[in-house]
């Protein structure tokens, strides 16, 4: 049987059997989740007996649509980082990971696999689910799409998109795996077997959870029952014996806090509500999505940090050999001038890499939200970079590269952005940076300040021919 057969046959009868197959069926995944993200397997046992016990309380609301191994991902990822927390662990996460035995001894797992529940967290459902099922349950690609009710190409296409998004998000911390070597050291690493006696325990334990739950539930039932008698009988001896006077005083004071409760959320900038605040329930997907937007805004700001401090240091250097040029000469001192401007020219050309890099990046973003579409203005990215570029660097000083047809993500070697005009270089060069599709940023240089050459090798020229 699959996966929601089981379930139902679980929900319907309780089946030991068929949750027992379930828990066998998915213990590994579960427990190679939890591990990566404590560090300790006995931690990483007690989360997996958490989220086993989470899917028999909630499996009778589990929809058709839901695929049960990305569902258990999902609930590992959450269960570890609240037991993360707990437990304190944070600080001593990196001093552990020395301590654990590599899952494989592959260099690339080795290299990805810290980060790789927290490079998967960047990806949006759809994609996610394709490489759990892909890469993780090792499903073909035919199973895949049945699974989440696509096309075998479309199933391929998608899972492809999420591995280069993947691959993508590992280049920007220098580990510079290819989209081949990325799965096939997610297949060899990221599901480890589980201690034999693991799935036999949860078991057992999710039962006793649920008879506990059931027996709660069967005592509290009288008791809340016997608490709402008590509380009508009060309340009918109180209508008796208290005089209308008393209960019209209580009403009219009830409005008077009711309509002060109003004035003070109405001036506070809330909107008034009749009835009880409801609760607002955080969308776990736009957490992680904010999680990972703050992960990048803060590489990017360090990033932007550390080039001031490399302008500050080419600033003050020249300054101070200029001091000394003067004591010595005029010869030193137009060395010193030429060092100073060959340091400010090698600072611009580094800020403006950044820049492009951060640029290229939004595109790739914005491409990817709205079906391969490329942008063609600025104005098309101020909801992934709303604020200004660093270093100071205007959007004016770039521009979008023109072809003759719409790209696509299938030519990773045309140019994205360019710089609008060449820099002069101290010996007399020019310079002029280009943001390309695979997310790479080159900066070429020309005697006369003509790049037709390049440009036209990494554009489309002309239409293809019907």
């Amino acid at each position: 049987m699959n996966d929601h057969e089981l379930l139902r046959e679980y929900v319907g009868s309780r089946s030991q059997a068929a949750f027992t197959q379930l828990v066998e069926r998915h213990v590994n995944l579960v427990y190679s989740a939890a591990r990566r993200r404590l560090r300790d397997p006995h931690l990483a046992e007690d989360v997996a007996q958490q989220v086993f016990t989470l899917l028999a309380q909630k499996a009778g609301g589990l929809g058709t649509d839901t695929i049960l191994p990305a569902w258990l991902y999902r609930a590992a990822c959450h269960v570890a980082s609240v037991t993360l927390r707990n437990e304190g662990r944070r600080q001593r996460r990196e001093q552990a990971a020395t301590e654990l035995m590599d899952a494989s001894d592959d260099q690339t797992w080795r290299e990805i696999e810290p980060a790789l529940d927290e490079a998967m967290s960047t990806l949006n459902p759809a994609e996610h689910d394709a490489v759990v099922l892909r890469f993780f349950e090792r499903l073909s690609l035919r199973e895949v799409g049945v699974a989440q009710g696509i096309t075998d190409d479309a199933a391929q296409k998608r899972v492809t998109r999420a591995m280069e998004k993947l691959r993508a998000y590992f280049q920007r911390w220098g580990q510079a795996a290819t989209v081949a070597g990325l799965s096939a050291a997610i297949l060899s690493g990221a599901v480890q077997p589980a201690p034999s006696a693991l799935a036999a325990g949860i078991v057992a334990g999710t039962s006793t959870a649920i008879a506990g739950v059931g027996a709660a539930a069967t005592l509290i039932k009288p008791l809340l029952l016997m608490k709402t008698k008590l509380i009508f009988s009060l309340a009918a001896v109180a209508a008796i014996a208290v005089p209308v006077t008393l209960q019209q005083r209580a009403i009219r004071q009830l409005r008077e806090q009711n309509l002060a409760l109003r004035d003070a959320t109405a001036r506070a900038g809330a909107p008034p509500t009749d009835s009880a605040t409801t609760p607002m329930k955080a969308d776990p997907n736009e957490q992680e999505r904010l999680r990972a937007e703050h992960l990048e805004l803060m590489r990017l700001r360090a990033e932007v940090a550390r080039l001031r401090e490399t302008v500050a240091q080419a600033a003050a250097a020249p300054r101070q050999k200029s001091n000394v040029a003067r004591v010595a000469g005029s010869d030193q001192e137009v060395s010193s001038e030429q060092a100073k401007a060959e340091a400010d020219a090698k600072v611009v050309s580094q800020l403006t890499a950044n820049v492009l890099k951060q640029l290229g990046l939004a595109v790739r973003i914005y491409a990817t939200d709205h079906g391969e579409q490329y942008p063609t203005n600025f104005e098309a990215l101020r909801e992934i970079i709303p604020g200004d570029l660093p270093g100071g660097l205007g959007f004016d000083k770039f521009e979008f590269v023109t072809h003759a047809t719409p790209m696509d993500g299938r030519r990773p070697e045309l140019l994205l952005l360019r710089e609008r005009a060449p820099r002069q270089m101290p010996n007399g060069t020019w310079a002029k940076a280009y943001a390309l599709a695979d997310g790479s940023v080159v900066e070429k240089t020309s005697d006369d300040g003509n790049f037709s050459g390049f440009e036209n090798q990494h554009t489309i020229q002309q239409a293809a021919s019907q």
